[in-house]
């Protein structure tokens, strides 16, 4: 017996130090501090977090064998989750909440929800429903709707071929129903019982997302940003609803993505490359974006009171994951700066100026990756393309940021060489032209022409902004006006003149132009989002024109206001005279183009730069309708039932905009003080019927301009410099000359009224009129001086039409 033991021990393996296997999975807590994790025994929490109190969060680890980790984080998906503390007591069993998902059939198969005949029903095309976006009218002519079947999601059993929520509604006829990756509970659809899940899934869940740069963040830094949602991406029931909005509202006016491709790697398509992954980051920024545009019943779904809310919420996340240096990708930051640059916040006036300090970060980073020198870079042609892209949409950005906050622009002829480069247009979008999943083919080549006229409109604004507002941070008033930069002032004119007719050459049924709307074989400028972007396009034309006009009117009044001034030549009255009409036919097209988009109820989906082309139209009609209810009764025959109608417009534009965008509240209220400064109502009483038949009262903002051009620059330029430095102006931020209007209970504006009634009662003729004797008020004292531009109220200089064919 001994010797059969002493057999049966040497015949077992000698004793050896047992070789642990690595851990096949690790929490991102255990992962960072590079300690050994029980995730995959023990489920969340692991140990490590129990005992430390850490949120533990499990994603997937990057591989060379993408497809198989790609399988098995399908597979696993009830591990893509998180757990927060504080954890109960041990109990030796672990619950796994898993997040919702959809469900395929328990064949395994998809479960198709498309309508038959793949038709979709019509939806009222109201700015305040709930979910419509551009729903068109019933008898509006429809795009067509052919193309290709949605994509299948395989991962997380997400292989729905979808009907495409309500919040694509009608409008986007050219969109066949099951074209979009759409989800089994649309955004405007969503259960009671779904209402009360968990809408939202760990980042890694989706295959397609990366965050660059997780294994150089700190432990702390990753659980916080879990915390405060930034590692968080909406499930599919509501996902693909944001990324929908995205392509049809962000995208056709900077285009920084490929959409075909971006299709392909979100649908998981076996042509795109296995290592094709979306920034983190980026998506994030995309969300905030897009989620003023999605249906006001998927914001509500995810726990948001309002829209505005939402918004707030989406830039945190992304902001955190910036600030925590999550992305290290120079590219992905660049496009994620972009569209956190439409960023407008709430209140604080030191934070108002944070969109341009995002286009700082995109400019730079995009310098960085030299897409500058896309035309000489040495890259695949994907590759430049992208880069193009991307650098043009920051000159996109600059110049409407520029021209919207009135401040100077970045990318400058010096930094860039507009003339040897080639614009971003049409040739750079067919790649995409056909792999769209929002618009059918004609469409998109609409709205890519359209993005072309919007670029070359962005070249002609180069010269103008860094003339207006200068690159030293200097105003543009503080140079004397010589007659190189009069004659820089007339060559931008000029480039506004032709930019324009070469634009309605195009697309000559929008603008608020005299041409009647014209009609394409397919309709496809009938199609809304062709109406919008057009309508959108010419509101900066307009908003163009108007910062030219005042910088040019700006000079000639501080000229005339100086004490060697004696004499105003000729000259100037007439230069005086076109920017008047030139003012005033600006911001009647900004009033049209609105029109059309409210009639159509298309002003919904207007991006947040059109409120600053709207503030200062509504200052003006409010002004008009003000001046002419205190000059003749109001007689529905007359202007003033016009003038009304056009005040109803803008504040319905500003209405529309109010639940969207946190800058509505700022902008309204400078609006009230401009208004609360001119004091208009106070000088009321109705003119006598002498005034009314004299003609020559003040009836409107441009016999201001004409009679006291002081009082309608101050007025003009609080908006530009509350827009510019997010503050109300003070009296030494305006020119030395404008100084001391409107203060200290000085009204220049009121005591003109009055003196234009006392005159109109003694019979004594129009203030101002040629040969008249009346008095002024000087621009630095107050005291009456003689008529300074001597123009009769209501006189408008003709001047060749943007329209006209013979106009330069």
């Amino acid at each position: 017996m001994a010797t059969e033991a002493a057999a049966a021990e040497s015949s077992k393996p000698k004793s050896q130090s047992k070789i642990r296997k690595r851990a096949p999975k690790a929490c991102l807590s255990c992962r960072a501090r590079k300690v050994r994790c029980d995730v995959s025994q023990r489920g969340r929490p692991c140990m490590n977090c129990y005992l430390d109190s850490e949120t533990c969060v499990v994603t997937g680890r990057a591989s060379r064998f993408r497809r198989a980790q790609q399988r098995d984080d399908a597979a696993n998906a009830d591990n893509a989750e998180a757990s927060y503390p504080p954890y109960g007591a041990e109990s030796g069993e672990h619950t796994h909440d898993v997040d919702p998902i959809a469900t395929t059939g328990s064949d395994g198969k998809t479960i198709p929800l498309t309508e038959p005949n793949g038709q979709h029903h019509g939806h009222d095309h109201s700015h305040s429903d709930d979910s419509s976006p551009l729903a068109a009218d019933n008898d509006r002519q429809k795009s067509p709707t052919a193309h290709k079947n949605t994509c299948r999601h395989e991962h997380g059993g997400h292989g729905h071929t979808v009907k495409p929520s309500t919040a694509t509604g009608a409008s986007f006829e050219s969109l066949p129903a099951g074209s979009l990756p759409l989800n089994s509970a649309p955004g405007g659809q969503l259960s009671a019982d779904q209402r009360h899940l968990n809408l939202d899934v760990t980042f890694s869940f989706y295959p397609f997302l990366a965050l660059g740069n997780l294994h150089n963040i700190p432990p702390q830094d990753v659980n916080f940003l879990e915390l405060q949602g930034c590692l968080r991406i909406p499930t599919r029931a509501i996902l693909d609803e944001f990324v929908q909005q995205y392509f049809l509202h962000v995208h056709p006016l900077l285009p920084m993505l490929n959409e075909g491709d971006f299709w392909d790697v979100y649908c998981m398509n076996p042509s795109s490359m296995p290592s094709d992954r979306l920034s983190l980051l980026l998506f994030q920024a995309m969300l905030f974006a897009s989620c003023n545009f999605v249906s006001r019943q998927t914001i509500k779904a995810l726990g948001f009171a309002t829209i505005r809310a939402a918004r707030a919420a989406f830039y945190r996340r992304a902001k955190l994951l910036y600030d925590l240096e999550s992305e290290s990708s120079p590219l992905a930051i660049s496009q994620a700066a972009l569209l956190l640059s439409f960023w407008s916040p709430p209140s604080s006036p030191a934070l108002r100026k944070q969109n341009t300090a995002w286009l700082t970060i995109a400019i730079l980073n995009a310098k960085t990756v030299e897409a500058h020198h896309y035309a000489t870079r040495t890259a695949p042609p994907k590759k430049r393309n992208l880069l193009k892209r991307l650098w043009w949409c920051c000159i996109i950005r600059d110049r409407i940021v520029g021209l919207g906050m009135r401040r100077g622009v970045q990318i400058t002829r010096s930094h860039f060489d507009f003339d040897a480069n080639g614009i971003l247009g049409y040739s750079d979008f067919a790649d995409e032209i056909e792999r769209s999943r929002v618009y059918n083919p004609g469409t998109k080549r609409c709205l890519a022409e359209i993005l072309e006229q919007l670029v070359e409109l962005c070249v002609v604004l180069t010269d103008i902004l860094i003339l207006v507002f200068p690159l030293d941070d200097s105003p543009g008033w503080g140079r004397e006006m010589r007659a190189e930069e009069q004659d820089r002032v007339r060559g931008c004119k000029m480039a506004l003149r032709r930019w324009y007719k070469g634009a309605t050459l195009r697309f000559p049924m929008f603008g608020g132009g005299s041409v009647a709307r014209m009609k394409s074989p397919g309709n496809e400028f009938q199609h809304d989002s062709v109406i919008l972007y057009t309508n959108l396009m010419y509101m900066y034309y307009h908003s163009s024109r108007v910062v030219l006009s005042h910088h040019e009117v700006l000079h000639l009044a501080i000229t005339a206001a100086a004490p060697s001034f004696s004499a105003i030549p000729t000259s100037d009255l007439v230069i005086i005279g076109e920017n008047r009409h030139e003012l005033q036919d600006a911001a009647s097209g900004v009033t049209e183009c609105l029109k059309e988009l409210i009639h159509l109820r298309l002003a919904r989906w207007l991006p947040i730069s059109a409120v600053a082309c709207t503030a200062l139209p509504l200052v003006l009609h409010i002004l008009d309708v003000k001046l002419s209810a205190s000059s003749r009764s109001f007689d529905p025959n007359t202007q003033s039932a016009l003038k009304q109608h056009r005040l109803n417009i803008l504040i319905e534009a500003m209405k529309t905009y109010q639940p969207q965008y946190d800058g509505v509240d700022w902008v309204s209220e400078t609006i009230r003080h401009i208004v609360n400064l001119a004091q208009i109502d106070s000088a009321t009483g109705e003119a006598p019927a002498s005034a009314n038949e004299g003609g020559a009262v003040i009836a409107d903002w441009t016999d201001i301009l004409a009679s006291q051009p002081s009082s309608y620059l101050r007025l003009a330029l609080t908006m530009d410099l509350s827009l510019s430095k997010g503050r109300l102006p003070e009296d030494g931020d305006f020119p030395v000359s404008l100084r001391g209007l409107f203060t200290g209970g000085f009204n220049p504006l009121k005591a003109l009224l009055e003196r234009k009634r006392n005159e109109s009662t003694a019979g004594l003729g129009a203030l101002g009129g040629l040969g008249s004797t009346a008095s002024m008020m000087d621009f630095e004292t107050g005291t009456l001086r003689p008529g300074l531009f001597r123009m009769e109220p209501g006189t408008v200089t003709v001047i060749p039409s943007d329209e006209d064919s013979n106009s330069p």
